[in-house]
């Protein structure tokens, strides 16, 4: 039987996931979080594959997992992302680009945080991330929508899709952990997958403003002392930078910016396929 994972929690409930979030992943929270959830074991196996073959550093899903099991330790039934940081802003920008008829298909879907919002807006909403056990929990939480399906991605390309198949194409929290090559082919196959006309709507750190920059140069720091070259902090983009890539992919930016209050430099970049 699928379990039930809540979202909406007390402030009380969050306080005590917060407080049991707190400080480094240590070698003993990561076992126990296994032996808390087995799908887990699995996860790590193919990480440590992963970076074998193709040296990937594929440590974010895995960390977030962990995370997701120490707040589950405080509150058990408590979904995957719950009081990570506030989805709103986000859907504000998606909203005006959902319609109806639409077929759409996101990125890093988690297990669902945003997806569970996506998918009354929607004809068909396909849900894919790498992590396999993100995909089962995501399953768990998305199963009162009957337009929306969840499957693993490889992370790299989307040769399940035909071209021009979708109408939006989403991510929140998921194109800012890729380097600059990563992003490039990523927004090209997306291009590819993408109607004429249909738009793409992704959040990304961005280190114009001095504050964000100082903000950002502080957090990878942090990051350096403890040898960790991923986990937790988006790459550093300019907003030069993502508007030549997507342009270079085919993709132009249509919608000014929208900054994520209280994300530093995060802000939402809305993109469209040209007709043609």
């Amino acid at each position: 039987m699928a379990r039930t994972r809540r979202w909406d929690l007390s402030e009380e409930e969050l306080e005590r996931i917060a407080l049991a979030r707190k400080g480094t992943i240590t070698a003993g929270a990561a076992v126990r979080a296994l032996l808390r959830n087995p799908r887990l074991a699995g996860e790590a196996a193919r990480i440590v594959a992963d970076s074998v073959r193709n040296g990937l550093t594929t440590s974010n899903s895995l960390s977030s997992l962990i995370t997701a099991e120490r707040a589950r330790a405080v509150v058990p039934d408590a979904a995957t992302g719950v009081g990570w940081y506030d989805e709103q802003p986000f859907l504000d920008a998606l909203a005006p680009w959902t319609r109806p008829a639409a077929r759409a298909l996101e990125l890093g879907c988690g297990a669902g945080r945003i997806s569970r919002h996506v998918a009354p807006l929607v004809a068909e909403l396909i849900c894919t991330d790498m992590s396999a056990a993100m995909i089962a929990e995501a399953r768990e939480n998305l199963r009162m929508f009957a337009n929306a399906k969840a499957q693993t991605t490889d992370g790299w390309t989307l040769s399940e899709f035909d071209e021009k198949s979708f109408d939006i194409v989403l991510g929140q929290g998921v194109l800012g952990y890729l380097g600059l090559n990563h992003l490039l082919a990523l927004l090209a196959e997306i291009r590819r997958v993408l109607r004429p006309g249909g738009v793409t709507v992704f959040n990304f750190m961005t280190i114009d403003d001095p504050l964000d920059a100082a903000q950002h140069l502080e957090a990878v720091l942090k990051m350096a002392r403890r040898r960790r070259p991923h986990g937790g902090v988006d790459q550093a983009y300019t907003r030069a930078q993502l508007d030549a890539m997507h342009t270079l992919a085919g993709l132009d930016v249509v919608a000014p910016e929208r900054r994520e209050p209280g994300e530093r430099g995060r802000i939402v970049i809305v993109g469209r396929r040209t007709k043609q």
